[in-house]
């Protein structure tokens, strides 16, 4: 699995929203056969980001990695409905100002790690044979 996910709304000068994130998963089926049954996965993430939320902004990127877990519930031979949640830790680093501030442009102001939901999802897929 490879999303790539990419926002450019700005919808007020008290909320933006951009970014541009990529979150690459191996899966391994339970089941014996791809898209059946229960599955663990090992998910990545990068991303770089730019969020405006009422009088503060952040600006600056992630990376991490995580765990994925997750069931496909078969519904024909070539539809099924997946159900899954990932979950791992993140490293980031990233400028965070409210909207007066006089700062630093080339200096970052908040780094570490967090513990984070990657994603949670339900999807419909079409099996090709």
């Amino acid at each position: 699995d490879l999303p790539m996910i990419y926002s450019p709304y700005t919808v007020s000068r008290t909320f933006r929203l951009r970014f541009l994130a990529v979150q690459p998963e191996f899966r391994y089926w339970f089941g014996g056969r791809p898209m059946m049954r229960e599955f663990i996965g090992v998910a990545a993430l990068g991303t770089s980001y730019d969020i405006t939320w009422g009088s503060e902004t952040y600006k600056g990127d992630a990376w991490g990695g995580g765990l994925t877990f997750g069931y496909a519930f078969f519904l024909s031979p070539h539809w099924n409905i997946e159900c899954y949640g990932s979950v791992g830790a993140v490293y980031y680093d990233h400028k965070h100002y409210y909207r007066d501030d006089h700062y630093s442009e080339n200096r970052r102001t908040a780094h570490g790690y967090a513990f984070i939901p990657f994603k949670l999802g339900v999807s419909f897929a079409y099996i090709i044979k």
